[in-house]
């Protein structure tokens, strides 16, 4: 659009008649209802209207939240897995391992005619007598009456407990934690089940203590986390959906649509 500005007396005849002209030409502007937002956190405005961010519920006027932010906000048998309730024993537990919840935390054992690490591999028991024989045993050989050592896997069945592992030393069972897993054995436990273990600017993600905040908020959007929940906010300046991308407040200006030059 050309704009071209044109010198005239105040209040002559020809700086009236523009004015009157430009006025009833320019269409009216209207406010914007979603200028400033009604709406709450993790909300969007559309025409006025609020409504929640998708997979996020809740109010749109007072905030929308996610399905979850702790394992607390799931069934017993459901863990809070990046804001959703799922089941965290998929993947967890080791080929022919059973998996039981208990808690929100997946805990795995072999089944009772097998043995082994839960989280790796069960495997059969080969007889009734491996039950017993978890270190060295010497049996009296009668034919020639010495003895004759019989070595059996002292981690065979693992006496380690639950998440954790087994190595064999000196023919003696050696327990230790699964890596990712602190404590020590048989109490061998994640660095988080929920939030509150975490500090109070992490979250806890995957059984870690993490920032929940990298992914979170959209392009110009600020990040911060208040009691282990992300909160995006636009920056100073700036205006739109935190989540999807801020941009700068724009201007209203007049300009005009037609221009009249008048040649006296």
């Amino acid at each position: 659009m050309i704009e071209i500005y044109i010198c005239c007396e105040p209040h002559s005849d020809l700086y009236k008649y523009l004015y009157a002209f430009t006025t009833a030409t320019q269409p009216p502007v209207r406010d914007d209802p979603c200028v400033p937002s009604p709406c709450g956190p993790n909300a969007q405005c559309n025409n006025g209207q609020c409504t929640c961010i998708p997979e996020y519920q809740g109010d749109p006027y007072v905030g929308c939240r996610p399905e979850c932010v702790l394992n607390s906000d799931c069934a017993r048998d459901r863990a809070c897995v990046r804001n959703k309730c799922i089941d965290p024993c998929p993947g967890t537990c080791g080929t022919n391992a059973i998996c039981i919840v208990n808690n929100h935390v997946p805990m795995c054992h072999c089944p009772d005619n097998m043995s082994g690490n839960a989280f790796f591999e069960c495997r059969l028991i080969e007889s009734k007598f491996d039950l017993f024989i978890s270190f060295p045993v010497h049996f009296l050989n009668c034919s020639t009456r010495s003895l004759e050592p019989v070595l059996r896997n002292p981690c065979q069945p693992s006496p380690c407990g639950p998440n954790s592992q087994c190595r064999e030393l000196q023919n003696v069972g050696v327990c230790s934690c699964l890596p990712d897993f602190i404590g020590s054995p048989p109490q061998c436990r994640p660095e988080c089940t929920t939030n509150s273990d975490c500090p109070p600017d992490q979250a806890c993600q995957n059984s870690k203590c993490r920032d929940p905040c990298p992914g979170t908020c959209g392009f110009n959007a600020v990040c911060n986390v208040v009691n282990h929940n992300p909160f995006c906010t636009c920056r100073a300046q700036l205006t739109g959906n935190p989540f999807v991308r801020c941009q700068e407040i724009s201007k209203l200006s007049l300009k005009f649509s037609n221009v009249i030059i008048f040649i006296i």
